[in-house]
């Protein structure tokens, strides 16, 4: 895992985006991607800021304001050993999102902004500060993480995916 101090800029936004690219190994109880994720510690309850996941086989998005149970249905990746592109989409006014290879996979309802927190940002893993200890292990492999301080649009997501897969294309002029 990777563990990256706080900053200011990595909490305290009225919308945000997460797009990250992952490959699993095992579908196997929860696993955090990116997390900035401590129990009680800043926000006042129990879904301290922000963290994409998978838990099982679904794709999993919580923020201090939603925690997991709102995507009532989480979407599934179908298999093992292949590179899925995620984009996790907090919006202030509307909910959140969820897309997988540039489709939209869920949506929910659930509005608030992405409280301040002091917290450390965890990729690969997820820490527990109720017992002090590291945990959700991500088991595979994860690449091209970005992450933004507003909703990024339809087509910024089409552009993250495509460029990725392998489908762009490179045009020179002489």
């Amino acid at each position: 895992y990777i563990l990256v101090p706080s900053s200011p800029s990595q909490s305290g936004f009225t919308d945000m985006s997460i797009s990250v690219w992952i490959n699993m190994s095992v579908f196997s109880g929860q696993q955090s991607i990116v997390a900035k994720w401590y129990q009680a510690l800043n926000c006042g309850n129990n879904s301290d800021t922000y963290e994409a996941c998978m838990v099982g086989n679904q794709v999993q998005f919580a923020t201090n304001y939603n925690n997991i149970v709102a995507f009532s249905s989480p979407p599934s990746l179908p298999a093992t050993n292949v590179w899925k592109h995620i984009v996790y989409i907090s919006n202030a006014a509307s909910g959140g999102s969820i897309y997988i290879d540039g489709v939209l996979a869920a949506t929910d309802l659930a509005t608030g902004t992405i409280c301040n927190s002091t917290n450390p940002i965890y990729f690969g893993a997820d820490y527990d500060g109720n017992w002090n200890f590291i945990h959700r292990y991500f088991n595979g492999k994860i690449d091209d993480i970005g992450i933004w301080n507003r909703a990024i649009t339809y087509c910024e997501i089409q552009q993250l995916y495509t460029a990725g897969t392998g489908s762009g294309f490179i045009s020179t002029t002489t």
